[in-house]
C-alpha cells in the first residue's frame, strides 16, 4: 500500500480499481495532475480506519473536474439520501453508507474542493 507523496501511477493504483488503471492515467494527466499525498490511520482499540488523499492539480479547472467526477461516482456507491455538505466549504459532499459491511463496519466518503481562493474566502 503506497502512502506518502504519490505520482500519477501510484495514485491511480492506490485509489482506483484495476479495471480503470489504463484509462485513468490520461484523464488525470489531462486534468493537470501534479501529485497526491496519501495517509492512513488505524486505531486497533476501536477498529476505526481512515484513509485520506490530497490531490494537487496545476489548475483549478483540473481540480474541479476531478471533484465533480468523484461526487458523481460517490452518489452511486453511497446513500445520497443522507448526503450533506461540510459547513463553510461550498464545494463539498459527504456520503454515508447506512448498511454495515460484512464485518459490521460503516463507511463515509468525504470529497471537497479547496485551494488558495477557498482559503482566502474563509480568512
Amino acid at each position: 500500500m503506497a502512502v506518502g507523496i504519490l505520482g500519477v501511477e501510484q495514485f491511480i493504483k492506490a485509489d482506483y480499481q484495476a479495471s480503470a488503471w489504463s484509462g485513468e492515467g490520461g484523464i488525470q494527466q489531462a486534468r493537470g495532475f501534479q501529485f497526491a499525498a496519501r495517509g492512513t490511520w488505524y486505531d486497533p482499540s476501536t477498529g476505526a480506519y481512515v484513509e485520506t488523499f490530497i490531490i494537487h492539480y496545476a489548475t483549478a479547472s483540473g481540480a474541479d473536474s476531478d471533484y465533480l467526477d468523484q461526487v458523481q461516482v460517490d452518489a452511486k456507491d453511497y446513500d445520497s439520501q443522507g448526503s450533506f455538505a461540510v459547513p463553510d466549504i461550498p464545494q463539498s459532499k459527504v456520503y454515508v453508507k447506512t448498511e454495515l459491511d460484512s464485518y459490521g463496519n460503516a463507511a463515509t466518503m468525504i470529497s471537497l474542493l479547496t485551494g488558495e481562493q477557498q482559503a482566502l474566502k474563509q480568512s
